[in-house]
């Protein structure tokens, strides 16, 4: 019906709205919002998302927990704080090689190299596999995984179109999502066992290899 909006339309725009209760302005206010985040990722890192609740996180803090609520209405709020940062660094990890890709000799090398860059980026990044659990199970998290892989799309576009002289710019762009969303998907599965599945990673680049030279040059 032409106007209305489904519960879960109403549902992913409350996630998408700001995380902060209130913005830190001042200083002070910044740095107990950091003391915050930074002790709920440590928390998710020792005991998962089961060990989280906004008292555990004001006392590894080191404030009152009127403070953390000043700030978050709830510790879901923090999380997504602490997911949206993550997946932004991810996004600029990303944005950062595609510029490359265009004037890349060897565009395979490239690919086999930025999976290689993202599993580094996992295992050196604190909190990165714990947090990456999260966004993919969490229904009020997940919009971040599929901003990333929008942002993923778009970057790798000129250098798809690039390399790939007779492809129009539709079909490249829906190479570039085949790309993006399998790359992130078969790590995020590498990263569910400890220590990571190394031999599904060079599976993977070897498959995103063969896909790509049926339609670049």
């Amino acid at each position: 019906m032409a106007g209305s909006s489904s519960p879960g339309a109403k549902h992913a725009k409350t996630a998408r709205e700001g995380d902060y209760r209130r913005h830190p302005v001042q200083t002070r206010g910044q740095r107990s919002v950091r003391k915050i985040l930074d002790a709920t990722l440590e928390i998710i890192v020792e005991d998962g998302l089961p060990g989280l609740n906004t008292n555990r996180v004001a006392k590894r803090a080191g404030v009152n927990v009127a403070t953390v609520y000043s700030y978050f209405p709830d510790k879901i709020s923090i999380l997504r704080q602490l997911a949206k940062e993550f997946e932004e660094k991810r996004g600029d990890y990303v944005a950062d090689h595609a510029r490359l890709l265009p004037t890349t000799p060897d565009w395979k090398h490239w690919f086999d190299e930025v999976i290689d860059r993202l599993v580094l980026f996992r295992l050196e990044e604190p909190g990165a596999v714990e947090l990456r659990r999260a966004v993919m199970s969490s229904p009020d998290l997940k919009y971040l995984d599929d901003d990333s892989t929008d942002r993923a799309v778009e970057s790798n576009l000129p250098g798809l179109m690039a390399h790939g002289r007779a492809l129009r710019e539709r079909q490249a762009r829906v190479i570039s999502r085949v790309v993006a969303v399998t790359i992130t998907a078969m790590i995020d599965s590498a990263f569910m066992v400890d220590p990571y599945a190394e031999e599904q990673i060079g599976e993977l680049k070897s498959m995103i290899g063969s896909y790509l030279a049926l339609h670049l040059d």
